[in-house]
């Protein structure tokens, strides 16, 4: 019984924000937060959009940013470009937009 009430905790705590996160992110181009600083994350070498697949491996690193004291976030202020782990993961950049971002 307690193993079932894990499993659902789980889910309900980890598995089903990432998936609903994943999916917004993809089906946009930004997170919602992203869209409230009017900032965007770009491909680091090509300053284009980045691939679906960098957007699923930037959310991936970003829990391993958090996993470990939060080191990975504190990163930007080491980095001279300014890159967290879960940015220097996915091979992307932060950058400020002017005007909408929808």
């Amino acid at each position: 019984m307690r193993f079932k009430t894990m499993v659902f905790d789980m889910k309900l705590i980890w598995i089903m924000p990432l998936t609903a996160l994943i999916i917004y992110v993809v089906c946009r181009t930004t997170a919602p937060g992203k869209l409230f600083l009017k900032i965007r994350i770009v491909d680091s070498e090509t300053g284009k959009q980045p691939t679906s697949g960098q957007k699923i491996s930037r959310i991936i690193g970003y829990n391993l940013s958090l996993i470990i004291c939060g080191l990975g976030f504190f990163w930007m202020f080491v980095n001279p470009e300014r890159q967290t782990w879960h940015d220097k993961i996915a091979e992307t950049v932060v950058v400020e937009v002017k005007g909408n971002l929808s």
